[in-house]
C-alpha cells in the first residue's frame, strides 16, 4: 500500500534512478567516441583529459567537418591546451574516413541529447524536492558533481522527515 506521504520519495528515487542510467549512458557513449578515434589513429586521449571538454570539442567538430590537417586543429585549442599544441599536432595525425565522420557526428548528437536529458532530469528532481535555489543550479552534466548527490540525498531525508509538498511530484 502506497501512503500519501510516500509519493514524493518515490517520484524523487525515480527521477534520481533514471537520471543515474542516463549519467552511465553518456560515460559508455564517451568511451565509444574515443573508440572510433583511437580506430582512426587519434590519440586525443593521451594529450587531453577530457575529449568533450571546450578544445576538444571544437578539434571533433573540424574533424566532422572534414578538417584533416593536424596543425589547423591544433590551433583551435583554448586557454591550458594552447601550450600542448605540438603534443596534439601529433595526437591528431591518423586517418579519418567517412565513416569515422558519421559515427562521431552521431555520437556527438547522442552525448549532446543525453546532456540535455540529464539537464532536465536535474531539474525536475529539484522541481519535486522544491530545493532552496542553487543546489542544482550550475552542477556539472554528466554526473561529475558531488553536489547533486548530496542535494538527493537531502531531498529524500527532507521528503521522509514531510517537510515539503510539491503538486505532481
Amino acid at each position: 500500500m502506497l501512503l500519501r506521504n510516500d509519493r514524493p520519495i518515490r517520484a524523487v528515487r525515480e527521477l534520481t534512478r533514471y537520471r543515474k542510467r542516463q549519467i552511465e549512458d553518456r560515460a559508455q557513449e564517451v568511451n565509444r567516441l574515443y573508440r572510433v578515434l583511437e580506430d582512426a589513429g587519434l590519440k586525443l586521449a593521451s594529450v587531453m583529459t577530457d575529449v568533450m571538454g571546450r578544445s576538444g570539442r571544437a578539434m571533433l567538430e573540424a574533424l566532422i567537418t572534414g578538417q584533416a590537417d593536424p596543425a589547423t586543429m591544433a590551433a583551435l585549442a583554448k586557454r591550458r591546451m594552447r601550450s600542448k599544441i605540438p603534443a596534439l599536432e601529433q595526437a591528431l595525425t591518423g586517418t579519418v574516413r567517412d565513416h569515422h565522420r558519421r559515427l562521431l557526428a552521431m555520437q556527438l548528437r547522442h552525448i549532446d541529447f543525453l546532456d540535455e536529458q540529464i539537464a532536465a532530469l536535474n531539474s525536475a528532481i529539484a522541481q519535486c524536492v522544491n530545493l532552496a535555489s542553487g543546489n542544482l543550479e550550475g552542477a556539472r552534466s554528466g554526473g561529475r558533481s558531488l553536489r547533486e548527490g548530496a542535494a538527493v540525498r537531502n531531498a529524500l531525508l527532507a521528503a521522509a522527515m514531510g517537510k515539503y509538498g510539491v503538486p505532481g511530484c
